[in-house]
């Protein structure tokens, strides 16, 4: 209350709710209050053996801790929007021998070949190199390298698309190199995507995925 912790109490049957949930600014049971409600969000956390089956949704998706293994479909998203932000910590096991090894995956539902397809996608390559590629300014694969990735060490990933003075920009970071920006001029709302942890066209990274939070906008 006002930042301070009244009360905290262990729950000893914890549990995911079925969907959908409603939520009410005053429900029909009770009178309403005589007020106001502002700045109200509401975050949930899922890891990997929790996720419900054949979640939806526009707004912001947080995941805790995943595996990443071929074809490893997390959530269906009814969109993602022309603003966005996707940050996660990805941690290399071992680098393979692929020329690229599949990390995360956004797409309408194909590797390549159509705006959406890749919006975006991760790959680590047997270089130690990490490839983020995107459709931008009528480019359906906008690619960049961030060379020199650790093993045995958690790096920081963060990307995104935001309306900045009329301008969607594009921004792609990777922890300890320099910031990729770039102005998309064709800025896209596709939909429905899937993410995927282990994409189905290349042999997954032998590592894993933590704190992912997915964040978009919907504006047709």
């Amino acid at each position: 209350f006002n930042g301070e912790v009244l009360h905290t109490v262990e729950n000893t049957d914890a549990r995911i709710i079925g969907r959908p949930i409603r939520v009410f600014a005053s429900d029909p049971w009770h009178n309403a209050i005589d007020g106001n409600i502002r700045n109200f969000k509401v975050h949930t956390w899922y890891n990997e053996a929790s996720l419900p089956a054949g979640l939806t949704t526009g707004d912001t998706i947080r995941i805790e801790s995943v595996d990443i293994t071929k074809n490893n479909e997390l959530i269906v998203m009814d969109f993602i929007g022309k603003e966005y932000k996707i940050s996660f910590e990805v941690f290399v096991n071992k680098f393979g021998t692929d020329p690229y090894h599949s990390v995360i995956h956004f797409t309408i539902g194909g590797n390549y070949g159509q705006p959406g397809d890749r919006t975006p996608a991760v790959w680590i390559m047997n270089t130690k190199a990490m490839t983020i590629a995107t459709a931008l300014s009528g480019n359906i694969n906008a690619a960049w390298n961030f060379e020199g990735m650790p093993e045995q060490k958690w790096i920081k990933v963060e990307i995104s698309q935001t309306l900045v003075d009329g301008k969607y920009m594009f921004e792609a970071s990777v922890e300890g190199q320099p910031k990729i920006s770039v102005e998309n001029t064709q800025a896209t709302r596709f939909g429905p995507v899937k993410v995927l942890a282990g994409d189905d066209w290349h042999n997954p990274l032998d590592g894993k995925i933590r704190n992912l939070v997915i964040e978009t906008k919907d504006e047709k």
